[in-house]
């Protein structure tokens, strides 16, 4: 990982990047993708190993290996493994040009973050690391920044680069000040401004000024960062025997939302994945993306495997705020955004699939479970879980996350949970998404660490919140996947 003397890049768990959300996109084209539970995880930039120590606390049969430059953080993360009693985890403090995992493939590879921020050898070493460790049936996560979208924040980039400069010093924190001082003037001049370069300076500084200044560094700061044509950076993974398999956030590939005749042009590319991926980027200008690729000579099944797509779990990413028949109202799960959905057959199934927890449930025990309720057909559920899997509501998982269903009973945390409500307000949920969580939040993660019964957990919190309170706070704990 670049990192930059002066600031800690603390890393947290990413959703996107877990073995059983990537086995799931895997099965689904062909791929015998391991279960998480029994599984090999590599990860090129792992900071302090906030993404894959949690994931060796879940999975004790699983093997785990993290790889970065940067001796702090590696440290940190050893620290914690030690502290957790992990044995099937190791850090490893190396530049991934001279790493060499030996004869072992791993099922798995993680690489966010990282990819743009390098060099070209670095780049390069990547790709040819994944290319030689990864298992015949094995998956590669990469991000990278994307063009056309990025060249909007290479402007950006180079406004913040050229205040750093002014620093005239190689002091970090000192070229991060006079960066955003740089870029807070600029937005000031222009603060009556109307057209859209002035306002993209103002968001820029209002949104940066909250971001950790680790990222400003990284993003903005450093040496490098290139951002690449998809179709560019597929014809280069190509030359090291890696294909494209599918965009790790599968609404990225859809085209649904956009107008009819946008619609047509897409569907007139046929069957050549790259260049409809390609244009996608170019209609919604994108930025980023986070790009799963597999071994070349492994023939991909494309379209929907109806088969493979029922053998999965299927978790919804939102709850419901209100039952009205007219106006369904979701909250989202992460970031706690609500939306209103057409009142139809796919906000009856999203409930249907809310009201099974964050344990999920397969295609199967669905239909039975609302056969009583709903007259919907087999082949209409179908479609309508499909609709909103591709719409970005629900998560395909090769297995549940958690094991426990409702919150009743005796409730506790994990230990990785525990360590981290002793050392920040952003924790992990068993949903492998970090959040940050506010005092009364963590106090009641804190009493649940040895385990306790849902009453007395409640009967403690009474203290500090009414009733009601205390039982929408436990039941939003519940949802987001922090008790097992």
């Amino acid at each position: 990982m670049s990192m930059s003397e002066g600031f800690l890049y603390k890393t947290f768990a990413r959703r996107e990047t877990h073995p059983a959300r990537l086995g799931a996109l895997a099965r689904l084209q062909g791929l015998q993708a391991a279960p998480a539970h029994q599984c090999s995880v590599l990860e090129i930039g792992c900071g302090d190993g906030g993404n894959i120590l949690p994931l060796a606390v879940r999975y004790p049969h699983s093997r785990f290996v993290g790889v970065d430059t940067d001796e702090r953080l590696i440290e940190k993360g050893r620290r914690d493994a030690g502290a957790l009693g992990l044995t099937n985890l190791s850090f490893e403090c190396r530049d991934i040009r001279f790493y060499s995992g030996g004869p072992d493939t791993f099922d798995y590879i993680v690489c966010h973050g990282v990819f743009s921020w390098v060099s070209a050898e670095v780049q390069s070493a990547i790709l040819a690391t994944a290319s030689a460790a990864l298992a015949p049936e094995g998956v590669f996560f990469v991000s990278y920044n994307t063009l056309p979208g990025w060249r909007q924040r290479g402007a950006l980039r180079e406004v913040l680069r050229k205040g750093a400069d002014e620093a005239q010093s190689d002091d970090v924190k000192e070229r991060y000040a006079h960066a955003m001082s740089a870029l807070s003037r600029l937005a000031r001049e222009h603060d009556k401004t109307a057209d859209l370069e002035a306002r993209y300076l103002r968001e820029a500084y209002e949104r940066l000024q909250t971001s950790e200044p680790a990222y400003v560094v990284q993003e903005f700061l450093g040496e490098y960062n290139t951002p690449f044509l998809f179709q560019d950076f597929i014809n280069v993974a190509g030359s090291y025997r890696l294909q494209f398999l599918s965009e790790s956030r599968v609404v990225m590939m859809s085209a649904d939302d956009l107008s009819p005749a946008v619609r047509h042009e897409i569907e007139a590319l046929g069957d050549d994945i790259i260049a409809r991926e390609q244009a996608l980027d170019m209609i919604r200008n994108r930025t980023f993306r986070e790009t799963l690729l597999c071994r070349s000579e492994r023939t991909l099944q494309r379209g929907l495997r109806v088969e493979a797509f029922k053998a999965l779990t299927m978790v919804s990413q939102y709850t419901p705020v209100n039952s009205s028949a007219a106006s369904p109202r979701f909250q989202e799960r992460t970031s706690g955004r609500e939306l209103e959905t057409p009142a139809g057959e796919c906000s009856d199934v999203l409930r249907w699939l809310a009201a099974c927890g964050p344990r999920g449930t397969t295609f199967a025990d669905l239909f039975d479970r609302t056969r009583g309720e709903s007259a919907l057909s087999e082949r209409e559920l179908l479609i309508a879980v499909v609709t909103l899997w591709r719409s970005g509501f629900i998560d395909l998982l090769t297995e549940p996350l958690i094991e426990r269903e409702g919150i009743e009973g005796i409730v506790k945390v994990g230990s990785w949970t525990q360590l981290q409500c002793k050392e920040s307000s952003k924790v992990t949920s068993g949903l492998h998404d970090s959040y940050p969580l506010s005092a009364i939040e963590q106090k009641a993660l804190t009493l649940a660490q040895g385990g306790m019964t849902f009453t007395a957990l409640r009967t403690q919190l009474l203290a500090d919140l009414p009733d009601a309170e205390v039982g929408r706070l436990l039941e939003s704990l519940y949802e987001r996947g922090f008790f097992i």
